[in-house]
């Protein structure tokens, strides 16, 4: 039986739901971003009056407030985003059980096993982006295809509250003239390598040589070419289905730029105390560290090293991310920090050893876990590190908590 492939994509979601519970604001240009006074001012979403006034994702509060003068701000609410979005899970969930989620505002749905009930693929589109609308009060965009990449493309194809088919028929008529960049999983830097290859549309890339691709790109070339010939044949996961954890990381926009070396240690331990907790949670290890810098002035650097053995250790952590943050640091004013934990491998890949080296690490974890016992009970800052006394107005951060986190994961719109 042929796949039929939903992407359902809710609406510039965050501030759809922002303008559902206040009416007030629902007709004048909004957008959800982090707060103007601890500098986590970035534009996560945006409604349409604010988007047609040129407002962007990514967009700081002054970009935007320049772009649209009458915007209003709203401070994201994410507890009541998963909320919304599990009851629109419940109207996917009538349809099908095979829903797989690709972040808090889209899902994938296979509805081939339901036309008998409902219909077409369309009608099953229909029937989702009516009852969105009419019972929870927000728009939905759906793509409707044979497979999950050109679903996705669909649902991007015509916004907001529409409805989009691609079909085996139509797909090179659709798909093929779209920039490169809209292909599922094609980045930046993948971009950059194809167009100086003289590949600048999906249909170039379907078109030209394996061998060229797989020789610039490798696998993942050849795999992107897969998706532009329309050969994706991946299924659609059960909306239990956990993925496998690849990388840990968390950074945070600081309240003033940092500009001594005290104080980025400081905030490399808070960062590397909660990739190590996330890490030990998970009972995983890292084997290799990244950092990021974003500067005042918005220049980002990134930087990814091996470590010497994997580790969840919060010593190990901040070793090698104070090692990658010394090679690269310009020493202009630093904005914001990430510390992430990469190449992830389970516990059982980790074997014992007589070398003093691994003895230490395993004793570091063994203190990991006592000090966060020692928090969980008495507070956050009832056990500290020497160096968090280097400035005390820093090291109160709780960068264990997520939800002080201004993720990437959030800069969706």
């Amino acid at each position: 039986m042929e796949k039929i492939i939903l992407h359902s994509d809710l609406n510039n979601f965050y501030a759809s739901v922002e303008c559902l519970d206040n009416p007030k604001i629902a007709n004048l240009p909004v957008a959800v971003s982090g707060g103007e006074k601890n500098r986590k001012g970035v534009v996560l979403a945006k409604n349409m009056l604010a988007k047609k006034c040129g407002v962007k994702t990514g967009d700081t509060i002054y970009e935007a407030r320049k772009k649209c003068s009458e915007i209003i701000f709203v401070e994201p609410r994410f507890d009541r985003y998963i909320e919304v979005s599990n009851l629109v899970k419940q109207v996917y969930y009538e349809y099908t059980n095979l829903i797989e989620p690709f972040g808090v505002d889209e899902c994938w749905l296979d509805v081939g096993d339901s036309i008998k009930l409902f219909g077409s693929g369309e009608n099953i589109a229909s029937l989702i982006r009516k009852r969105v609308k009419e019972e929870i009060g927000i728009t939905v965009s759906i793509g409707v295809s044979f497979n999950k990449v050109f679903a996705k493309l669909g649902s991007d194809m015509k916004k907001p509250d529409a409805i989009t088919i691609i079909d085996k028929n139509n797909f090179r008529e659709k798909v093929w003239p779209l920039p490169i960049s809209e292909l599922l999983y094609a980045g930046k830097a993948t971009v950059k390598k194809l167009n100086r290859m003289n590949v600048f549309s999906i249909g170039d890339l379907a078109k030209a040589n394996s061998y060229n691709i797989q020789k610039v790109l490798g696998k993942n070339g050849l795999m992107l070419q897969k998706y532009a010939l329309g050969l994706d044949d991946e299924m659609v996961k059960d909306i239990d289905f956990k993925r496998e954890v690849k990388s840990v990381g968390n950074g945070t926009t600081l309240p003033f730029d940092l500009t001594k070396i005290d104080d980025v240690k400081i905030v490399l331990m808070l960062l590397s105390e909660s990739v190590s907790k996330r890490l030990r949670e998970k009972g995983v290890y890292c084997e290799n560290v990244g950092v990021e810098i974003k500067y005042s002035n918005f220049e980002v650097e990134s930087k990814i090293l091996k470590m010497e053995n994997p580790s969840n250790c919060v010593d190990d952590i901040y070793s090698m991310a104070f090692k990658i943050f010394e090679k690269q640091w310009n020493y202009k004013p630093i904005r914001a920090l990430s510390v992430r934990g990469g190449k992830i491998c389970c516990k059982k890949s980790v074997q014992e050893s007589i070398f003093e080296a691994e003895k230490k690490s395993l004793c570091s974890e063994k203190i990991d876990c006592m000090n966060e016992q020692i928090r969980e009970k008495f507070g956050f800052n009832s056990i500290q590190r020497g160096i968090m006394l280097l400035n005390k107005d820093i090291s109160k951060m709780d960068l264990t908590d997520q939800n002080t986190l201004q993720s990437i994961a959030f800069y969706k719109g």
